[in-house]
């Protein structure tokens, strides 16, 4: 494979620490492993930095742009700006083309503003433009008016997404790409024991309505109901604006819930935290009710040995052979959750069964070398 010469570029609506940067670092640090030269465009202090910390030889640009049109009022803003943000980024891309010209130059674009505003002078001048959608594709793309420029640049643009379902929306771009993540989390050498005597549920997502957590906590009460001698516990790691709703529900369901602690609100933990939590659980599940692009939690908690319980709207559930690797329920049926945790919680084997196969399977297909493999080929093709 021939050396590359990548620009990544984020101008994100907001900035907070979450799958898309932890991905953008872990791609990066994987494609300097492999010979490539990376820069870094951003208005992201988060993103700015991983790379900082992680990546302290990378050449990082910190500029401020207009916000993507993702909202009304950034839809009114960018329209006007947009000239003026045309010629600033701009001036920033050819300055990076001067100094690489003639080399084998690639743009990655993560943010809606840099695509539409970057894109074609990139391919003017030889680029290789990659954009690469993380978020669910809604109402913020499909009924944008702006998606007419999006439209006519992804026809000289490869296009990359986590999973089908993320891609069904723009099933219309010409050159699509399905890659799932990777994760760089442990090996089977360095798996600890699960306890045999405790089932411990592990839940980590952003406590908002779309994650179905409600569902989950209604599924855990049944659990509970129907196997009273058990010591089972439900961990919830993440923060979010239904975060007071879901601690109402538990302890409407749970009014004894605060001596006996069998729900625990964890918050936003660091990474460290993370992992020993995924130690610690027996199962990880991730009930979301809209569809999730992948759903990373489901991947490191299948490499970490946990049995994993997901409904079919997650993106990472098309790579998986349900009641094989994992367990993938309907979205918003807690019945069918209970269902899936009590024929794990009844049957030990089976238990040992789904953790070992979707261990086995996230090393394979969701390794962190075979997703940078796949990037490099489409930056490179």
């Amino acid at each position: 494979m021939k050396n590359l010469n990548i620009l990544i570029t984020r101008f994100p609506f907001e900035s907070q620490l979450g799958g898309e940067e932890l991905h953008t670092l872990h791609l990066a640090e994987g494609l300097i492993g492999r010979g490539h030269s990376v820069s870094l465009l951003t208005s992201c202090p988060v993103l700015e930095k991983l790379f900082e910390e992680k990546l302290p030889d990378v050449n990082i640009k910190h500029i401020e742009a207009c916000k993507p049109p993702v909202s009304a009022w950034s839809l009114i803003s960018f329209t006007l700006f947009s000239p003026f943000c045309f010629l600033y980024l701009n001036f920033f891309l050819i300055k990076f083309w001067l100094k690489n010209r003639g080399q084998n130059n690639v743009l990655y674009s993560l943010s809606l503003n840099e695509k539409l505003l970057m894109s074609p002078v990139a391919a003017l001048l030889g680029f290789n433009v990659v954009w690469v959608e993380h978020a669910r594709i809604g109402n913020w793309l499909t009924q944008n008016p702006w998606i007419v420029f999006y439209w006519l640049w992804s026809r000289f643009t490869k296009v990359i997404t986590p999973s089908a379902g993320t891609a069904a929306p723009i099933k219309w771009v010409k050159n699509l790409n399905v890659i799932c993540h990777g994760v760089k989390l442990g090996d089977s050498k360095s798996l600890k024991k699960k306890s045999t005597t405790e089932f411990n549920i592990l839940c980590i997502a952003r406590l908002s309505a779309d994650k179905g957590v409600d569902y989950l906590i209604k599924a855990f009460k049944k659990l509970i109901d129907h196997n009273p001698d058990v010591c089972i516990s439900l961990s919830i790691a993440g923060n979010g604006p239904e975060e007071a709703n879901l601690k109402a529900l538990t302890n409407q369901l749970l009014p004894d819930n605060q001596s006996t602690n069998q729900v625990q609100f964890l918050g936003k933990i660091p990474h460290a935290e993370v992992i020993k939590e995924y130690e610690k659980a027996n199962v990880l599940v991730l009930p979301s009710t809209e569809h999730d692009p992948f759903g990373l939690t489901i991947v490191e908690g299948m490499i970490m040995g946990c049995a994993v319980v997901c409904t079919s709207v997650c993106g990472a559930s098309e790579f998986l052979e349900s009641g094989v690797e994992a367990i993938v329920t309907p979205e918003k049926d807690e019945n069918a959750l209970y269902s899936a945790l009590n024929a794990l919680l009844t049957n030990q084997a089976f238990l040992t069964e789904i953790a070992g196969n979707g261990h086995e399977c996230a090393t394979k297909k969701f390794s962190h070398e075979r997703m940078v493999e796949d990037y490099e080929r489409v930056f490179g093709s």
